[in-house]
């Protein structure tokens, strides 16, 4: 036996070395996309967590209260930016650090649960590299978890890690070996518990206190997992001993959910969070067929699928839109499927598969009988989990020794689309789209030492931080009439005029300059002087426009 274990050692340590190497190479491979690539795709949509970071920097608060948010998350990404703000200011690199930092957390949280599950290093390895490659294979997915940090994938990132603490909950309620907590070999890590049960309960009441959002991807989910698990275990009597540690860990996070919603209701109360209240009610009946028909098409373009009429199958782009729809049909089937061998998965994976379909419930819920199908990321919460399924259902069919050829034909085309997606951004320059565009506007500004202005949305925010703000250019609605504050995202400070700044300009594309143009907007008549930039009209003033 000792020949044996000491045979096996060495194998044992290469597996655990490459999954290391595995796991360094994806997170690297991403922290590559965070700080060269994505600088091509930097929109104002992307500025949302670094100005949250700025007004609780300015306020000295969680949530400012003369800020106009998108959506409120007190216990959100902005914190990870935080401490950047004084050193780098609002600028590209400060979002960029906090980037690599959430990265660094999503995929810990990953590893984590793996962990928490008992898996080898090779299986832990899949299930940190193949979900972090399948949530980067499309420009939008690569977006909502790579450029900002919003609700979508923060609650991923609350789910992966809760239900790591949950997991490592339970098994020190049951005690080593499933012995109860309270024997010989429970009081000998008599701490662990009750510092895993509070730090669980902590987790919940954080994350709950982004409100909603934080409740329907991660808070809701893990406890429907945890309770219908137990109420799917018809061999135990509800009163058994397993039913009531695993009812004193409902207890503790369901508690600590409410008080955290709560909590962050009232740490959020009399400010606005337009964005997210806009999209949480009903649509109309007459509408419903018509969000359940967007499901499949935005499914698939969510993972990357780019067709049009009339596309051939067999050209280089039809192949890989093929590949893509398959792994688009697999990734929603085998959720599905896993349901049907659900008594033998171990109590971990049961857990993690009710959970992924709580909140798939929810969201679907929400997006066929409310105002989610306006856009395709709105079902990005459920590429993450199934990502996970897929890994975890591969790894249960190759502990069954006689189909483990299917575990092999499962994870072929996972790898295949995480490799699809890897060579995407492989292939992507590092200084992609920086010579154009609001890239190259913000630099200009900054070279003619345009300080102070105003721009439409998506060329304000933006502008702003990429050029660090050298050059801070505040949303306005324009029309060929008027020019009229746009605050969402903003403080109504910042429409009146600054303090020792004695030039403002208007940043306009061209087709809004014709529009002011051709409406008799009286700011041009007004104005200083004009700039001509590539696309931009560049419309100087010696007067805050709206003073």
């Amino acid at each position: 036996m000792k020949l044996e274990s000491r045979g096996r050692r060495p194998a044992a340590d290469g597996l655990f070395w490459a999954a290391v190497v595995g796991i360094v190479y994806a997170v690297g491979l991403i922290a590559y996309y965070i700080w060269f690539p994505s600088r091509g795709y930097f929109h104002s949509d992307c500025t949302d967590t670094l100005l949250w970071a700025q007004a609780s920097y300015e306020s000295g608060s969680l949530l400012n209260p003369d800020f106009h948010y998108a959506c409120l998350l007190p216990f959100g990404g902005q914190l990870l930016m935080l401490p950047f703000i004084g050193l780098t200011g609002v600028s590209l690199v400060t979002n960029m650090i906090g980037m690599t930092l959430f990265l660094l957390l999503f995929a810990g949280s990953l590893i984590l649960l793996g962990r928490a599950m008992e898996w080898q290093a090779g299986w832990i390895c899949a299930l940190t590299v193949l979900p972090l490659l399948i949530v980067s294979s499309s420009d939008k997915l690569r977006e909502i978890f790579w450029g900002h940090i919003i609700y979508y994938s923060l609650g991923v990132f609350f789910l992966f890690l809760g239900l790591a603490l949950v997991f490592f909950t339970l098994r020190a309620l049951e005690g080593p070996a499933g012995v109860p907590e309270g024997g010989a070999a429970g009081r000998k890590g008599g701490w662990r518990l009750p510092l895993l049960l509070g730090g669980t309960g902590l987790w919940f009441l954080l994350c709950s206190l982004n409100g909603l959002q934080a409740l329907t991807i991660f808070a809701l989910p893990a406890i429907a997992g945890v309770a219908g698990e137990r109420l799917l275990d018809v061999k135990n009597r509800i009163s058994a001993a397993v039913n009531r540690r695993a009812g004193l860990l409902l207890g503790t996070v369901t508690a600590a959910t409410l008080l955290g919603f709560l909590l962050g209701q009232w740490l959020g109360r009399d400010i606005p969070a337009g964005y997210a209240a806009a999209y949480s009610g009903f649509e109309s009946p007459d509408a419903w067929i018509t969000n359940l028909s967007r499901l499949l098409p935005h499914w698939m373009t969510l993972l990357g699928v780019s067709v049009e009429h009339g596309d051939p199958f067999m050209s280089a782009d039809g192949i890989v839109n093929l590949l893509r729809l398959a792994f688009g049909l697999l990734l929603a089937v085998i959720p599905a499927v896993m349901l049907f061998f659900y008594r033998r998965f171990s109590r971990w994976v049961k857990i993690l598969l009710l959970a992924h379909w709580a909140m798939t419930a929810l969201i679907l819920l929400a997006y066929v009988f409310g105002l989610l199908s306006a856009a395709n990321w709105r079902l990005s919460p459920i590429v993450g989990t199934s990502a996970v399924l897929v890994v975890a259902f591969a790894q249960w069919i190759w502990q069954t020794a006689e189909y483990r050829r299917f575990s092999v034909l499962l994870l072929f085309p996972t790898v295949l689309f995480g490799l699809l997606s890897a060579a995407a951004i492989i292939r992507m320059p590092a200084d992609y789209n920086l010579d154009t565009g609001v890239n190259a506007v913000a630099d200009y500004l900054v070279e003619q030492d345009l300080t102070y202005g105003y721009g439409t949305f998506w060329n304000a925010q933006c502008v702003t931080v990429l050029s660090d703000s050298k050059a801070k250019v505040r949303s306005v609605n324009i029309t060929g009439s008027g020019v009229t504050p746009y605050s969402y995202q903003g403080q109504d400070a910042w429409y009146e005029p600054q303090e020792g700044q004695e030039t403002y300009f208007l940043l306009l594309t061209k087709a809004e300059y014709q529009s002011m143009e051709a409406g008799g907007n009286p700011l041009l008549a007004q104005a200083s002087g004009r700039l001509t930039f590539q696309d931009y009209e560049i419309v100087l003033l010696d007067f805050c426009p709206f003073a």
